[in-house]
């Protein structure tokens, strides 16, 4: 970053390799003869001098200068004790800077809490952009050890509540075999609570913060009265935010400051946890909290009642033949279905399969595509909101139902997550009839084993990525992946395969430096997929063990698989470019199915030429008027509609919709639209 900025100007940027050394380590509470130290990380694959840039701990002060001739090798390492700095760091925590030699860049800055008597802080694994936490071992001028493990772990967050009430709560858990003493213990970050004096976390149980205590009790009528705490300050985001737990320690010099015992971020990319019921549960306490890949959404799937829904009435103000039943959510969601009945006054059943004991007569259409029939019962799932045309569930009726008669819709369902709101209708707007499903309170599994509790989690597969992005023909491709799981890695595999054909081909992906991998033991690991045609398209994945057996695949998402094109070519221009790669399969089904299904297909999105998102989805974005034209997504003009996870947003949203302009044939309203917004304010 500029110092200073750059205000009505474009924003400054380098191509100086100083860009990939980063602050790695940091030391500020030494004990006996150790010094305080500052490490610095170059992560890259050639040598960096950093001769004349300077580290401080005020971003005023060129503290020291390094001196000339400082080189750090190809992720290599170099660190500084206090003595050669010139000044020691703060044990209450601050930040240490990093900025080039003209002293008008910060390249790098990392803050840290108070720390504990000899220990350090830094990033872990090295060189992540994002993980920082307390270290279990100092480790100047090498690799990091592991980050500081504590029996308290931030363990379960209900951090958007379906009902709409003060239901958030974190969960504490001690996976220890020692009782835990809390008092003094305080959330510092995403929500503000000091535990009382006397606050203890048995071996092997829970603690929990609730935003209103009371309230929980309520929800969990079993719940130990003794391990809920609260009223917490503040309230959770729903869109994810860094929480962070830390406890007291005093300080040489008097007074206390607080070291932080477990942080994290986590995030709203589960949707069934982002307001559908669920709280965020980490699947092994053993496990890395800090990944978002090591927590799932709470099963909440056995909890609500049957519900016998029914309306009878007469058939009016319809349009055209009263023929079919149609059912649907009214947004994002799971519910079960059984028993369902369409009965005219006096007559019979005319579901012909109304206790879903096979599929025969049931259709899945749009959002609701992903539903299926199991176990005697219909298991609705909905990915959005269904409607009256491309996106429901239907079943035809053995014989049309007369307009003016009079019948009955009936049928047994409960709510599993997401969307309570389901209407089921007959054709033509006849007859319906809404409900709304009966939630359970007591969500979340407060106080208790999570209910996504496995017992060894599978490896972490993240930061995937494939370069050069546009690769030109016959240019060969590096995947590359950062992989890590606590047991070790067995093996970690790329296969990939040329659209369209089915046949794969497996390679391992290396982390020793050669074979296309830039940096050995950086925990970076590649693979490399030789050059191909223009026009080709190879579709990837890549799959992890660890040593204990479990198994972890990218991408995880809506898409199964990563795609790489060769020969798209750069366009020339000021504005971005945005791709999409979809496989010959996607094409086909995309073509193939209904305009206005709003049901997403797997792509891999590119924008600006830069980044890339390989589990995006996309469908037709438009309305009954401009559908009707649109023949594939790769044919005439369209609109699209893009979704990302959560994880991984375009612009800071997870939706985009690119349309078309053809009903504007001066291609002026839209910017005086916008002008017209602007100047408003």
């Amino acid at each position: 970053a500029s110092i200073g900025g750059s205000p009505g100007g474009a924003e400054t940027s380098s191509s100086s390799g100083l860009d990939h050394v980063l602050v790695n380590e940091i030391r500020a509470n030494p004990v006996g003869a150790d010094t305080d130290f500052v490490e610095l990380h170059n992560r890259s694959f050639a040598a960096i001098d950093v001769s004349g840039c300077t580290l401080s701990d005020d971003p005023s002060v060129d503290s020291f200068v390094i001196p000339v001739g400082t080189v750090i090798a190809a992720g290599g390492f170099v660190h500084f004790t206090s003595p050669q700095l010139g000044f020691n760091l703060s044990t209450s925590g601050e930040t240490v800077y990093f900025k080039n030699p003209a002293g008008t860049r910060v390249i790098d800055s990392l803050r840290f809490e108070a720390q504990a008597p000899g220990s350090t802080f830094g990033r872990s694994p090295d060189g992540h952009p994002s993980r920082h936490s307390n270290l279990a071992a100092a480790t100047p001028g090498t690799s990091n050890s592991q980050p500081a493990s504590h029996p308290v772990i931030i363990n379960e967050i209900m951090f958007n509540p379906l009902h709409d009430d003060a239901s958030e709560f974190i969960e504490l858990h001690n996976r220890g075999t020692a009782a835990v003493d809390l008092g003094g213990w305080a959330f510092r970050r995403g929500i503000d609570y000091s535990f009382p004096p006397g606050a203890t976390i048995a071996p092997g149980g829970f603690a929990i913060v609730a935003e209103d205590r009371a309230q929980l009790l309520a929800d969990h009528p079993g719940l130990d009265a003794a391990v809920v705490f609260g009223d917490f300050g503040g309230s959770l985001s729903n869109r994810g935010e860094p929480v962070a737990l830390s406890r007291p320690i005093a300080l040489a010099g008097g007074g206390i400051a607080f070291t932080t015992v477990d942080a994290l971020s986590y995030s709203d990319a589960t949707q069934r946890a982002d307001g559908g019921g669920s709280s965020l549960e980490l699947i092994d306490p053993d496990a890395d909290n800090r990944a978002i890949a090591n927590w799932a959404a709470s099963d909440e799937s056995d909890k609500a009642p049957w519900t016998t829904i029914e309306h009878s009435g007469v058939l009016e103000l319809g349009k055209g033949t009263a023929n079919q039943l149609q059912l649907f959510l009214l947004d994002a969601g799971e519910a079960q279905i059984d028993d369902v009945e369409v009965v005219p006054e006096g007559g019979s059943n005319r579901i012909p399969n109304s206790d879903f004991t096979n599929a025969s007569g049931w259709f899945f259409q749009g959002t609701h595509e992903p539903s299926e029939i199991s176990g005697g019962v219909l298991q609705l799932r909905a990915t959005n909101r269904g409607d009256l045309g491309s996106n429901r569930i239907r079943s035809p009726l053995t014989a049309a139902l007369a307009s003016g008669s009079r019948a009955t819709i009936r049928a047994r369902a409960r709510w599993q997550s997401g969307s309570p709101d389901l209407l089921l209708r007959l054709l033509g707007n006849y007859l319906e009839v809404p409900a709304v499903l009966e939630v359970p309170r007591n969500l979340g599994s407060p106080g208790a084993a999570n209910s996504q509790l496995v017992g060894n989690a599978p490896p972490i597969i993240e930061s995937v990525l494939h370069r050069p992005v546009l690769p030109g023909a016959n240019e060969a491709v590096r995947i590359t992946a950062r992989a890590s799981d606590p047991d070790g890695l067995d093996s970690i595999t790329l296969a990939y395969r040329i659209d369209p054909s089915a046949i794969s081909r497996q390679l391992a992906m290396l982390d020793d430096g050669t074979a296309g991998d830039l940096v050995a033991g950086d925990g970076i690991y590649t693979g490399v997929i030789p050059g191909q045609a223009g026009g080709t398209l190879v579709a990837f994945q890549i799959g992890a063990t660890d040593r204990g057996g479990a198994a972890a695949q990218f991408p995880a998402g809506g898409a199964t698989e990563g795609l790489v094109r060769w020969g798209d070519g750069a366009y020339a221009g000021g504005f971005a470019t945005y791709r999409m790669w979809m496989t010959e399969e996607t094409r086909e089904i995309w073509s193939g199915r209904e305009k206005m299904s709003n049901q997403p297909l797997g792509i891999t999105f590119v924008y600006a030429d830069q980044r890339v998102v390989y589990d995006a989805g996309a469908h037709f974005s438009g309305s009954a008027y401009t559908s009707p034209g649109y023949d594939s997504p790769t044919g005439r003009i369209c609109g699209y509609d893009l979704t990302f996870p959560g994880d991984s947003m375009i612009l800071g949203d997870d939706r985009l919709i690119l349309d078309f302009p053809v009903r504007d044939p001066t291609a002026q309203r839209e910017q005086l639209m916008y002008w017209f917004c602007d100047q408003s304010g």
